[in-house]
């Protein structure tokens, strides 16, 4: 009697855990009718119940069926109560599912008992157990929010790969220690450690993919502000226009009056107040390139405060290489050689070159910079540096190599004289 009331509590707290666990990490929430929440827990439970009980001497296809029962029918439960008809509740049932029986093939080693209901009991409380605390521990560390984020990252085929990875291990577990088995567990050896090694290399496949789509969302918001500034300070020069040829009549009247008058000097000191008071900038850079010019400019305005200029000789085209690759490489060149600048305290001057130039399909680009610290050049486009500090030039370089090897390109690293120079050349593509 006892023993029956503990599995039906056991299993009323494991259908809970993994019901709790789903709405949180998939970020729904229960509906507002506690009666119905309470009948589906209580017919998950009796399910649990019923899975305790079942007779062994079953058919194999009977047991089948009953199995894919206990899976499908308390994840339609689990749909009525956090009001989504998602398949992504069926797999977070299915692996709360998994995480039991592998809890059971583990007690089933542990526990000298081998009757079935006694490992269905500690299975349940054990894997409840520890899907509440470990919800409760991400709910105060506030991870929720991440892993919510990143579990939308993963593919669903991977998914279905993990829970029969671990479901094949929890088979595993079970015959592993069983003596007329052995044979078996020689032959579940290598699918368990094939499935290993490639559920690795998939997830950090994934891993590697999300790094660089941030990687290029950073780009893409660092070439989006500086086009901005660029437009911004258009539009600052096309409003002074606009100001000017509004007075312009009555600059005009002003003018003919004094010359009517035969007041030269008069009239040469009101042009010349005209011209200081219209006087526009000159545009610091022109590449040919609207996103190039910004980032010039932007990256000559932060060169300034370590008393550096960047000059720019040649042009940028506009086709032949995506926007976020041409930031990558001007970007990542451009701050490497301000950086490098930045390590010469003294208050000399110092002067970046750039120079760019396409021709016949091919486009030539070279950053030339003062170096102040020791630079060892690996492979002819890899840096090291003699300080602990080894950001000078490694990580922009990196990206930038990536980046070039894209168009089949090369990139070509030296020092000579105290100078940084590096030089790429890429070939531009014609559906650019």
């Amino acid at each position: 009697m006892i023993l029956n009331i503990s599995l039906l509590v056991s299993s009323f707290a494991f259908s809970f855990a993994v019901l709790w666990a789903t709405g949180i990490v998939l970020d729904y929430e229960f509906i507002k009718s506690k009666l119905i929440t309470a009948l589906g827990l209580l017919a998950c439970t009796a399910i649990g119940m019923f899975m305790a009980y079942t007779n062994n001497n079953y058919s194999h296809m009977v047991k089948l069926l009953i199995a894919i029962g206990s899976i499908v029918v308390p994840s339609v439960i689990h749909c009525v109560i956090l009001n989504h008809w998602k398949l992504n509740i069926l797999y977070a049932y299915a692996l709360g599912i998994v995480l039991r029986e592998n809890t059971v093939s583990v007690l089933k080693i542990a526990l000298e008992n081998e009757q079935q209901e006694v490992e269905f009991l500690f299975a349940y409380a054990l894997t409840a157990l520890l899907i509440f605390a470990l919800i409760k521990l991400l709910q105060y560390k506030k991870w929720i929010t991440v892993i919510q984020s990143n579990i939308k990252v993963i593919p669903v085929k991977l998914y279905i790969v993990i829970l029969f990875f671990l479901y094949l291990m929890s088979c595993f577990e079970y015959i592993a220690v069983s003596e007329d088995k052995q044979d078996i567990a020689r032959i579940l050896i290598l699918p368990v450690v094939f499935m290993s090694i490639f559920i690795i290399a998939w997830i950090m496949k994934i891993s590697v993919s999300e790094r660089e789509h941030q990687n290029v969302s950073k780009l893409l918001e660092i070439q989006l502000a500086n086009q901005l500034e660029h437009y911004n300070k258009v539009n600052d020069i096309y409003s002074e226009f606009r100001a000017f040829r509004h007075d312009l009549n009555n600059h005009l009247i002003c003018l003919r009056s004094y010359i009517s008058d035969n007041s030269t000097d008069e009239a040469l000191a009101y042009i010349e107040e005209i011209s200081n008071r219209t006087l526009i900038t000159k545009k610091t850079y022109d590449t040919g390139n609207i996103m190039a010019d910004a980032l010039l400019n932007d990256k000559n305005d932060k060169a300034v405060g370590c008393n550096t200029h960047i000059t720019f000789s040649g042009f940028v085209p506009t086709m032949g290489i995506t926007s976020p690759d041409l930031c990558t490489i001007m970007a990542n060149a451009l701050d490497n050689a301000i950086e490098a600048c930045a390590k010469d305290k003294s208050d000399d001057k110092k002067e970046i070159k750039v120079s760019s130039d396409f021709c016949k399909g091919y486009f030539f680009f070279k950053v030339t910079n003062p170096v102040f610290d020791k630079v060892e050049i690996k492979n002819g486009n890899q840096v090291r540096t003699s300080k602990k500090d080894s950001s000078l030039h490694g990580f922009g370089v990196a990206n930038i190599v990536k980046t070039v090897e894209k168009y089949s390109g090369k990139t070509e690293l030296s020092v000579k004289d105290g100078e940084f120079i590096l030089d790429i050349q890429l070939m531009l593509q014609q559906n650019l």
